[in-house]
């Protein structure tokens, strides 16, 4: 059994890393078969498989920077999450904070810009997963 301990450094993070009824942990888990559990700010991450332990992390540890930044924890950003931590992309969570609204089915982010008082949406040409 491999164990890997991750530390959140508020309680509030905790709150929207695992979601209403835990929803987000739980999409995890299935996600990487691992078990996570927490006491406190500290979680743990457990599987047999240490690759799926190192994945698991990875999705939470993602997740924890977005709480970090005040983003809203979502369940289209955790499906993505996913996707980005299978493809060993989870770095790019950081491009999802603050200006982009959405992310197409085909990855690419949708952004939201004011010019002259008027809001527009901007769909990028580039995607997250390329």
């Amino acid at each position: 059994m491999t164990e890997r301990t991750i530390n959140a450094e508020r309680v509030e993070q905790l709150i929207d890393v695992f979601g209403s009824f835990d929803e987000n942990v739980k999409k995890i888990e299935q996600a990487f078969g691992v078990h996570i559990t927490n006491r406190n700010t500290e979680l743990k991450v457990t599987a047999e498989d240490e690759e799926a332990v190192d994945a698991g992390a990875r999705a939470i540890e993602a997740l924890l920077s977005l709480a970090a930044k005040g983003e809203e924890i979502d369940d289209q950003k955790v499906r993505y999450l996913i996707d980005l931590v299978r493809a060993g992309k989870e770095e790019q969570v950081t491009k999802m904070a603050k200006d982009v609204v959405c992310v197409t089915a085909k990855g690419r982010p949708v952004i939201i810009y004011e010019i002259r008082g008027k809001i527009l949406l901007v769909l990028r040409l580039y995607s997250f997963s390329s």
